[in-house]
């Protein structure tokens, strides 16, 4: 039996640093790998690569069908459970994989791509993939063995990356990235099969279905329609704009999105079991809460802030001037992955406490805003800089919602975040001054980028310290507490 025991503020610091690392480092592999196979690919291979990826995206959550979640929010797993969970994963699997692979050229049709077609099938391997990982990846989870999903995802994106970028110089254009992705996910399915020993037999259980299905299927709803906001936009892109269109948006989205949703993503993923263990006392719940909320804006805040007045150099010296059309794009993501930790811790919370269908309630909502204003940008002919900022004010509006159904469910007072936030706000608009005036400096790109990045880090931090801003304070506690039990 696999129950989630009681965790201390040290064990989740120490996990969520960890995790941290797992992000950074091998999301920052992949993001390297990724600048090097943009310099050398044309934005229309990137363009075939977001389609299949709407197609993959989906096939997962309808692989996991909320059950991984289910499995860490559970207070007690089985055997049985885990056994279930594979079978049902691997059966959707081999389903979608099935339905794609007949779809497919009707796919490369609608779009008019050919290449399309071959390259659907066989990223669509990855599904396998995908099912066989979900189970031991929720075993990690559970007892937060941070540390061993770090060495498997750097390996597997270190590696991958690899490969990708010698594909790509041997001139194999849009398979470099098939390989990459395929590969990365192969490898991550080897390491951690390697690395997490457990006893799954292909059985299932309808006890154990009985068990998980229903916070399964509210997680799986949520999921869908959080997928069906996100991925709208992708699709109607490429058909209403272009293949080239959508390279441009997809790599104005990836910078922010690599820093904002997989770092808090991947940490989002401690707060869960770490809230479960609170689901019974609010009190402890609002004031951990309050804490991740205040550290996640005040990392977050001058991330974004900063990447969107150094655009312009940051896609020049990573990119070339080829993707110099990214730049807007860019800018409006920001905006648009300020909102998303706190809509991920949001979501959290409400999982541990049993509210699966709250993110029901508020994707639909969004997911009803998007489609109106997609109706509207489609019909006006506007430029997709312009869907860019729709999206970043229907995400405010969204985090907004969710922190609302927060208050409701527990309590939580907004007044304590704001009055949390305010050195973070102020210290990120005083840093954002001092930036742009350092921007209009007659610099070279590479210079220039330096110097922002140099004053501005000083600057936020520098205020920081003045203003004992308690968000910095907690950080520097957490890493004090993290040394002391490295020496224990």
């Amino acid at each position: 039996m696999n129950k989630i025991e009681a965790i201390t503020k040290e064990s989740a610091v120490r996990n969520s640093l960890w995790k941290l690392i797992e992000s950074f480092a091998s999301k920052g592999i992949s993001l390297v790998m990724t600048i090097v196979l943009a310099r050398l690919l044309l934005p229309q291979a990137y363009g075939v690569i977001a389609l299949t990826n709407v197609f993959i995206q989906l096939s997962d959550i309808l692989i996991q069908a909320g059950f991984s979640t289910a499995l860490i929010q559970k207070k007690e797993v089985t055997d049985e459970d885990y056994s279930t969970v594979l079978c049902i994963s691997m059966a959707a699997a081999l389903a979608l994989y099935t339905l794609i692979f007949l779809l497919a050229p009707t796919v490369a049709s609608v779009y008019r791509t050919p290449a399309l077609q071959a390259v659907l099938r066989v990223i669509s391997l990855a599904l396998f993939c995908q099912a066989f990982a979900a189970v031991r990846t929720a075993v990690i989870t559970r007892a937060m063995r941070f540390r061993t999903l770090f060495y498997c995802s750097v390996l597997s994106n270190a590696i991958s990356g690899a490969l990708g970028i010698v594909m790509a110089l041997l001139g194999c254009g849009v398979w470099s990235l098939v390989a990459q992705q395929l590969g990365q996910q192969v490898l991550l399915t080897v390491f951690l099969f390697c690395a997490v020993k457990m006893k799954i037999h292909f059985h299932l259980s309808k006890r154990s279905i009985a068990a998980l299905a229903p916070a399964s299927a509210k997680i799986l709803a949520s999921s869908l329609l959080s997928y069906a906001g996100d991925s709208l936009y992708s699709a109607a892109i490429g058909k209403a704009y272009s293949v080239e269109q959508l390279g441009f948006y997809e790599k104005g989205v990836q910078l922010p999105r690599q820093i904002s949703l997989y770092t808090f993503s991947a940490v989002s993923n401690v707060f869960l079991p770490v809230f479960a263990s609170m689901q019974d006392d609010f009190e402890k719940l609002n004031a951990m809460f309050r804490r991740v909320v205040n550290v996640s804006c005040y990392v977050i805040f001058p991330l974004m802030a900063g990447l969107c007045l150094t655009a312009v150099p940051v896609i020049t010296l990573l990119l070339t001037e080829k993707w110099l059309p990214s730049v807007p794009i860019l800018r409006w993501s920001c905006l648009y992955y300020t909102a998303m930790p706190l809509l991920m811790v949001n979501v959290q919370l409400q999982y541990a406490i049993g509210k699966n269908g709250t993110r029901i309630k508020i994707e639909s909502m969004r997911l009803v805003l998007m489609v109106a204003a997609l109706a509207v940008l489609l019909a006006s002919r506007q430029p997709v800089v312009v869907v860019a900022a729709v999206l970043a004010f229907i995400q405010l509006m969204t985090a907004a919602a969710i922190t609302h159904e927060t208050v409701k469910a527990t309590g939580y007072r907004v007044r304590d975040s704001a009055s949390d936030l305010a050195p973070t706000v102020l210290a990120t608009g005083l840093m954002c001054g001092v930036v742009y005036l350092v921007s209009r400096a007659p610099l070279e790109p590479l210079p220039l980028f330096a110097a922002e990045v140099a004053v501005g880090a000083s600057v936020y931090w520098l205020l920081s310290v003045l203003f004992r801003n308690k968000a910095y304070l907690e950080l520097v506690n957490m890493l004090k507490l993290l040394m002391r039990s490295k020496r224990r």
